[in-house]
């Protein structure tokens, strides 16, 4: 029995074919991995801002501050450090999802269009290196790359509704229908 892989490619269109194919799973395969050296352990300068809850909870690292909206034409802000272990923990979360990989302006698709869109934005400092995320709509896509971004805020979340601080702040009364 001959090969037949050599005598197919010996056609032009067959080999076309066989290239576009190659191209086509090569782009695939390849997970948007930035490339960006990131340090093992927690970066003495690492520092990071998010904004989430359409825009109603904020916590920024470098200011030592967490802000809280409480109506719509109000907030309190608290002085608020995390801890070197929760920093840690946030630094891990933003080297797992490779935030360097993330445009600037994300815009995952989705299959469902939610309005308002509540929005995320993260800007991060590694090695004196800035990196900002802003991700104002679509923020229900189902990609593996919006989960990933999802999933930082969920922990943030997490971390801060365990904090005394915050559970002493009053609560947000803004409704979103």
């Amino acid at each position: 029995m001959k090969a037949l892989p050599f005598q197919y490619l010996k056609s032009p269109g067959n080999l076309k074919v066989c290239l576009y194919i190659s191209f086509i799973v090569a782009i695939c395969s390849c997970d948007s991995h930035s490339g960006f050296d990131y340090p093992k352990d927690l970066p003495e300068d690492f520092e990071f801002k998010a904004i989430w809850h359409f825009e109603g909870s904020v916590i920024d690292s470098s200011e030592g501050t967490f802000r809280q909206a409480i109506s719509y034409d109000s907030d309190t802000t608290i002085s608020f450090t995390l801890t070197k272990t929760q920093k840690a923990k946030i630094y891990q979360i933003v080297k797992d999802i490779d935030v360097f990989g993330y445009p600037e302006d994300f815009e995952p698709p989705t299959t469902m269009e939610v309005l308002p869109s509540s929005g995320f934005y993260l800007e991060v400092q590694i090695r004196g290196v800035r990196k900002r995320i802003n991700w104002k709509e679509n923020v229900y896509s189902s990609t593996k790359r919006a989960k990933r971004l999802r999933h930082f805020f969920d922990h943030l979340d997490e971390l801060l509704d365990a904090s005394a601080e915050i559970q002493a702040l009053p609560k947000d009364d803004r409704a979103f229908f």
